[in-house]
């Protein structure tokens, strides 16, 4: 069984499913499942061995573990900065063509202080009607690939994409002030089009965007541990 990038598409409910499937299948059928993503975390979940494509060609093939670290190792991830423009192709009518990070200042930035907003600036090109345009967002630790922070853009207001105009539309999206612990971040998106039941990949630009945050405003700063940078007031009660 051959499954292109199924996490991606669908909500919670049908993630879990489509999880549980491969996993039936695997298991008690017997079967292999060959599980192509660019979702390094669900790949080490569900794989026990992996392969990377380069160019059409296999690269590298092993155990799961030495394969997402070689992954992570490659030229193309290490590349990743504060900005990513995209290679239009005419025939998609629906596509990211650039996207950027950037402060409150509006200054585009690859290290940020736990204590700044980190903005995420997306333009698309648009030439089609996607009612039921959905995008996933994820924020993963490049020290071991966890996932960090996840969104939907379904979260707040079904279908908000939906309501993209056609033409070249931007989209932000805000990482309030101490969300995120000190590290570095790799930043994850893919877009769907749902119809009825069923969601369909349009768009994965999958791992675009890197990241660094330093805590230098507390007195633990940067030796701080743990994923989140959230300050806690001991208060003092009468």
């Amino acid at each position: 069984m051959v499954v292109d990038e199924v996490l991606a598409v669908g909500d919670a409910e049908f993630q879990k499913k489509a999880i549980g499937k491969m996993q039936d299948v695997s298991t008690n059928d017997g079967r292999t499942v060959l599980f192509v993503s660019h979702n390094m975390g669900s790949v080490q979940q569900l794989c026990q061995k992996g392969i990377i494509l380069a160019n059409g060609l296999i690269s590298f093939q092993g155990e799961i573990d030495k394969t997402i670290k070689n992954y992570l190792d490659s030229q193309e991830f290490d590349s990743l900065s504060s900005e990513k423009k995209f290679t239009l192709d005419p025939a998609k009518d629906f596509q990211l063509a650039y996207a950027k990070l950037f402060n409150n200042n509006n200054e585009v930035k690859s290290v940020f202080e736990c204590d700044e907003d980190i903005r995420i600036l997306l333009e698309f090109q648009n030439s089609g009607s996607f009612p039921g345009l959905t995008g996933y967002l994820e924020i993963l630790s490049k020290h071991n690939n966890t996932p960090i922070l996840v969104s939907d853009s379904n979260d707040i207001l079904m279908h908000k994409l939906g309501e993209l105009p056609s033409g070249t539309p931007k989209v932000e999206i805000k990482i309030p002030r101490r969300t995120l612990g000190i590290g570095t971040y790799t930043v994850y998106f893919n877009f769907t089009n749902r119809h009825s039941n069923i969601s369909v990949n349009i768009d994965t630009p999958a791992h675009i965007l890197s990241f660094t945050l330093n805590d230098n405003s507390t007195t633990r700063g940067n030796s701080r541990k743990g994923y989140i940078s959230t300050l806690l007031d001991w208060k003092i009660l009468d």
